[in-house]
């Protein structure tokens, strides 16, 4: 139990303060890298013991598991180059370093389920087309 409690203590400590430097989306669009960077450090850090191996192991796992659910829920973004028409250089088309907006997998709601189906409901009503008539 001490172990799973230092464990999210280690992996919200290591969010706040990467969201503090780096934006939170983009920490979320190179999800694998933070993982598997965070897990190997926390590893080595707490080789030692076992309880403190278990500490680490439990964090990398519980790291893996917020970093995909804010995938889904928040979106992520990622660095991406673009060519733009701008003056040329020696290898071609001027590259440009921008952020790529991913949108969110999942929607979040605060409507009610009725609500949702009234609004299904009004863009299914069958609408009668009335031709003019030839007199």
């Amino acid at each position: 139990m001490t172990s799973l409690a230092f464990a999210l203590c280690i992996v919200a400590a290591t969010l706040i303060t990467l969201a503090r430097v780096v934006p939170f989306r983009l920490i979320l669009g190179y999800a694998t890298l933070v993982d598997v960077v965070f897990s190997m450090g926390m590893l080595g850090f707490f080789a030692g013991t076992l309880t403190g191996a278990m500490a680490a192991v439990l964090a990398g796992l519980i790291l893996a598991v917020a970093l995909t659910l804010g995938r889904k829920v928040f979106g992520y973004q990622r660095f991406a180059l673009s060519r733009s028409g701008g003056p040329r250089r020696a290898g071609g088309f001027a590259r440009n370093l921008m952020v790529v907006d991913f949108p969110p997998g999942w929607k979040v709601s605060m409507q009610s389920p009725k609500a949702k189906q009234r609004r299904k409901k009004a863009w299914n009503v069958f609408r009668h087309v009335v031709s003019p008539s030839a007199d």
